[in-house]
C-alpha cells in the first residue's frame, strides 16, 4: 500500500473522530443543559414500561414515581411486580396467589393499595386466622397473552404460587398498533431485540433527559397532527394481535403447566366499558373552568368543520363533571360513532369473552365476570366512576373486582380461613 493511500485512510479516520468528538461534546452540553433545566417526565405510560429481550417489554424494576399530577403513586418492586418486594421463599402457612394480566390488573391510574390485587388481599387476611394471604400484581401495561405465558415461566413459577389468576383478552383482541412497526407488522413479525440493545437501552436512556425531551415532542408531536388533521394511523395489522386459535391454545398452555406444577387457575375477564368513558382524565378546580373549557372545545368544532371522537369525549368529561349523566352519555355514544375502532374493538373483546369463557367450561375452571356487576354499578349509582379513563377501572372500580373474587374463592372453597 503506497504511502498516499495511506495518509487518505489516516486523514479520514481522524475526520471521523473529529466529527464523533464534536457530536459527544454536542449532545453531552445539551444534556447537561437539560438537567439544568429539569425537563418533566416522558409519557406515564412509557416510563412504567422498559424492554425485555424475551417478549420486547415489561414492568420497569425498582420503580417508585407519582404520576398525574402526582397523585397517583406506582410502585415496582426488584422482580418486576407492583408494590412492595417479596421474598421467593415462603413460610408453611403462606398462600400465594399471582395475578396476571395487563394494565387492568396492573391498577394503571390507581395508587398502589387501591388495585384490586392489594384490595383483595386485604379482605383475605381479615377473614383468615391460621393462614396468611398473599396476592402478588404481576399485571404489565399492554401485555396479552403469549407475553404473559413467558412470563408466567420465566419470572412466576420460581415464586412457587399456590393459585395463578389469568386476565388476557382485551389487548390480544386488538391494539396491534401498540406493538407494530411502521409497516404494520405486529409483534409476530418483528425480531426479538438482543439482550445487549436491551441492557444499553433499559440503562442509559431512561436517565437521558435529552432522550426523554425527543420522546416527548415526537410523542406531542404526533397526537398534534392526529387532533388537528384527522388523521388515522394507517399501520395497523389486519389481523388481530392474537389469533382466536393461538388465544384458546395461550389459555391452555397456562392450566397445563399450572397443573404440572400442582397451582390452582383462575380466569378473570376484566370490565368492558359500555360507553365511551365514564369520567376522564380532564380534573377542574370549578365550575367556571370547566364551562371555559366547553366553550373552547365548541370553537375548535366550528373552526375545523369535522369533529373527531376527541372533541366529543371532552364535552362528555365537562357534562359529567357538572352532573348531566344524560347529556354526558350523549357526548360518550358521539364519541364512539367518530372513532368505530373503539366499537368494533368492543365486540372483539366480548368475543374473546366467549373464548376465555368456553375454555374455562371445557378445562372445568372457574371463571369470574364482573361486567353484569359493573353494567348493575354503571346504570344505577352513577354517584361513583367506574373507569378512571377510556379502558381502565377506577379505584371504586376495583374495589368491586376484589369483592367479586373474594366472593367466587369463599364460595367454590378455593382458599381455606
Amino acid at each position: 500500500m503506497s504511502n498516499i493511500i495511506k495518509k487518505q485512510i489516516y486523514s479520514k479516520l481522524i475526520l471521523i473522530l473529529f466529527t464523533l468528538s464534536i457530536i459527544i461534546v454536542m449532545v453531552s452540553m445539551i444534556e447537561f443543559s437539560l438537567r439544568v433545566l429539569k425537563i418533566p417526565e416522558i409519557k406515564p405510560g412509557n416510563y412504567i414500561l422498559e424492554w425485555d429481550p424475551c417478549f420486547f417489554f415489561r414492568n420497569r424494576r425498582n420503580l417508585d414515581i407519582k404520576l398525574f399530577n402526582n397523585k397517583i403513586r406506582v410502585t415496582i418492586n426488584s422482580n418486576g411486580f407492583r408494590y412492595q418486594d417479596i421474598p421467593l421463599e415462603k413460610s408453611k402457612n403462606l398462600f400465594r396467589i399471582c395475578c396476571l394480566g395487563d394494565s387492568t390488573t396492573f391498577g394503571y391510574g390507581v395508587n398502589n393499595e387501591d388495585a384490586f390485587t392489594s384490595v383483595l388481599e386485604r379482605k383475605l387476611n381479615n377473614v383468615s386466622e391460621k393462614t396468611k394471604y398473599e396476592v402478588i400484581n404481576c399485571g404489565v401495561v399492554g401485555q396479552y397473552s403469549l407475553s404473559g405465558l413467558e412470563m408466567f415461566k420465566r419470572d412466576i413459577l420460581p415464586f412457587k404460587p399456590d393459585m395463578i389468576i389469568v386476565s388476557y383478552a382485551l389487548n390480544d383482541a386488538g391494539m396491534v398498533w401498540m406493538w407494530a412497526d411502521m409497516k404494520g407488522n405486529n409483534y409476530k413479525e418483528l425480531p426479538r431485540p438482543s439482550r445487549s440493545a436491551v441492557a444499553v437501552r433499559n440503562y442509559f436512556f431512561p436517565r437521558s433527559n435529552l432522550y426523554r425531551l425527543v420522546s416527548k415532542s415526537l410523542y406531542n408531536l404526533r397526537q398534534n397532527i392526529h387532533y388537528y388533521f384527522q388523521v388515522r394511523n394507517n399501520h395497523r395489522s389486519a389481523e388481530k394481535l392474537t389469533s382466536r386459535s393461538d388465544y384458546k391454545n395461550n389459555l391452555r398452555s397456562f392450566i397445563r403447566l399450572a397443573e404440572k406444577h400442582k397451582i390452582k387457575v383462575i380466569f378473570f375477564f376484566a370490565p368492558v366499558q359500555i360507553i365511551w368513558a365514564e369520567g376522564g382524565k380532564i380534573i377542574f378546580t370549578s365550575k367556571k373552568e370547566c364551562f371555559d373549557k366547553i366553550k373552547e372545545i365548541k370553537l375548535k368544532i366550528n373552526l375545523q368543520k369535522v369533529t373527531n371522537y376527541i372533541n366529543y369525549f371532552h364535552l362528555g368529561n365537562c357534562c359529567q363533571y357538572l352532573n348531566n349523566q344524560k347529556l354526558a352519555r350523549k357526548y360518550y355514544y358521539e364519541a364512539v360513532k367518530c372513532e368505530p375502532s373503539y366499537s368494533i374493538w368492543r365486540k372483539d373483546a366480548l368475543e374473546f369473552y366467549l373464548l376465555m369463557k368456553k375454555v374455562a367450561r371445557d378445562e372445568n375452571i372457574p371463571f369470574i365476570d364482573v361486567n353484569n356487576k359493573f353494567y348493575n354499578e354503571e346504570y344505577h349509582h352513577n354517584s361513583k366512576r367506574l373507569f378512571f379513563d377510556v379502558y381502565h377501572t377506577s379505584e371504586y372500580g376495583h374495589k368491586i373486582i376484589a369483592d367479586e373474587i373474594f366472593q367466587i374463592l369463599s364460595i367454590r372453597k378455593l382458599v381455606k380461613y
